[in-house]
């Protein structure tokens, strides 16, 4: 049984970890403004898995609404380096726009740092100096009411090890 413990922690962590940083989102606690299927919870988007097809299970996805968000709580403040964020590519990836991405150390004390016109497959947002955040929250703004759902695939939150 001890050797078991040892494998799943060995495998746990080269998951997590990778060319000097750890993504410190994985597990956390997620939560989103709207759920539109409960198969895709806001948890999908920091399980560690990036497969960008829907049926893969691995992506989460809102109901048609204005202003959906989603927000990982890291439970700690960490010094941030970069978060990476992993689209849809099955169908749909144009619905990632207008989307702004905001960070802080409460939920309360969030600071715009970027937005995206359209989300590509894969951005990756390099802080120049570290960010001290314990909240990550990504919101579509888009005012297309035909197609304002909101799903991402994978997000990570990156410190350096």
């Amino acid at each position: 049984m001890a050797v078991s413990t040892v494998l799943l922690v060995i495998i746990g962590a080269t998951t997590t970890t990778y060319a000097g940083l750890d993504n410190v989102a994985q597990g956390k606690p997620a939560e989103m403004s709207s759920i539109y299927d409960n198969r895709w919870p806001a948890s999908k988007a920091v399980d560690g898995i990036i497969n960008s097809n829907m049926a893969g299970g691995s992506c989460f996805h809102t109901d048609n609404f204005w202003f959906n968000w989603w927000k990982v709580d890291l439970l700690q403040i960490y010094q941030v380096k970069q978060i990476e964020l992993y689209n849809r590519q099955d169908c749909c990836a144009d619905r990632a726009k207008n989307i702004d991405l905001s960070v802080g150390p409460s939920s309360t004390d969030m600071e715009q740092v970027k937005t995206w016109a359209q989300l590509s497959s894969f951005e990756k947002l390099v802080f120049e100096t570290t960010k001290s955040v314990r909240y990550v929250r990504i919101m579509n703004l888009s005012e297309d009411y035909e197609d304002i759902y909101f799903h991402l695939c994978e997000v990570k939150v990156l410190v350096e090890v």
